[in-house]
């Protein structure tokens, strides 16, 4: 395995008196595509959403145990530092009510980038990045709300990536697109993973034998199994993982 870029150690979360997430222990890999799948309810989100303390919001949110990002306890960090490093795209396409350019240089000037070339250069690169700056390069004056749905998701990477950060969380990115926007985002996720650690919430088990190097199986809020997404699929250790990839239950 890679060298980690997460090392989770013993990590439960609970809701007030709802246990989500129990015990989970787990080494997360840099520079490979990490798929996280289960049933509906098992923790997927819950557990995308600590390595970024979006969590934090909820009130009745409770978390023991270990999350360190490269060495470093995440629960101590400055959780606007934190998310520099570790972006989001959610399962809903949500572009700012601003122009595309203003949409990538969000994440730099809240950093302190005012230089306006240095912003016109990681527009292009982060839009490039991407693959949706060929689309919009004549129009980031235009509000980003008239892009397509597959354009708006390719945007909000591209914010995610304007700040450059080590890693990219994934909540089932594709889930309210069609199938050929569905498919760049796939083959842009493929790309991205030479230069970024990518973990993606999927509940399209084939999605994420299509684009994962790993395979985190949760049941119940438990970590069943986390593997190569080769052995996962070819030899499983746990029936269960078996029976989930059988489609016994989803």
């Amino acid at each position: 395995m890679q060298d980690p870029v997460f090392v989770v150690d013993n990590l439960s979360v609970s809701y007030g008196s709802k246990f989500a997430l129990k015990n989970v222990t787990c080494a997360i890999p840099g520079k490979k595509v990490t798929a996280v799948v289960g049933p509906s309810g098992c923790g997927k989100s819950t557990f995308l959403r600590v390595l970024n303390r979006m969590n934090d919001l909820i009130p009745s949110y409770k978390h023991c145990g270990s999350v360190k990002l490269l060495g470093k306890e995440i629960l101590n960090m400055d959780p606007v530092i934190l998310r520099k490093q570790v972006g989001m795209v959610f399962q809903k396409p949500n572009p700012f009510p601003k122009t595309i350019q203003e949409n990538v240089t969000y994440g730099p000037k809240v950093h302190g980038i005012r230089n306006r070339q240095m912003l016109k250069d990681i527009t292009e690169k982060s839009l490039k990045q991407a693959a949706l700056w060929d689309e919009v390069k004549d129009e980031l004056k235009k509000n980003a709300l008239n892009l397509s749905g597959g354009q708006q998701q390719r945007l909000c990477i591209a914010r995610a990536l304007s700040v450059e950060p080590e890693v990219l969380l994934l909540d089932e990115p594709t889930s309210a697109l069609d199938p050929n926007a569905t498919q760049k985002i796939e083959m842009l996720i493929e790309e991205l993973s030479e230069k970024y650690t990518i973990i993606i919430v999927t509940h399209n088990l084939q999605q994420a034998l299509r684009i994962s190097d790993y395979i985190m199986f949760f049941y119940v809020g438990e970590l069943v199994e986390f593997d190569t997404t080769e052995k996962i699929t070819t030899n499983p250790s746990d029936p269960r993982t078996s029976d989930y990839l059988r489609g016994i239950f989803s």
